[in-house]
């Protein structure tokens, strides 16, 4: 099992790709873990540096990237089932 590790050692693509490699953010607003992936910001002041975002639908969620503190890997898929 993996541990958490502090948000500055999350892997990143460069702000302005589309989507970076998924991963799992601890966001301390609402105490909860996300599969989330770095990108560049739509709606906050972050657009220069880019943002968390929730991996979902869109890119309409994205994180105050003050509120992100920790991140690990993803679990695997789960393989196949005889």
């Amino acid at each position: 099992m993996s541990e958490w590790k502090t948000i500055d050692s999350a892997p990143r693509n460069p702000a302005g790709k589309f989507y970076g490699p998924p991963i799992l953010v601890y966001c301390v607003a609402d105490r909860l873990p996300w599969p989330a992936y770095w990108g560049q910001a739509n709606k906050t002041d972050d657009a220069t540096n880019g943002t968390w975002f929730c991996l979902d639908d869109n890119d309409n969620n994205e994180f105050n990237v003050k509120d992100i503190t920790h991140w690990m890997p993803l679990p695997p898929p789960p393989g196949d089932t005889p």
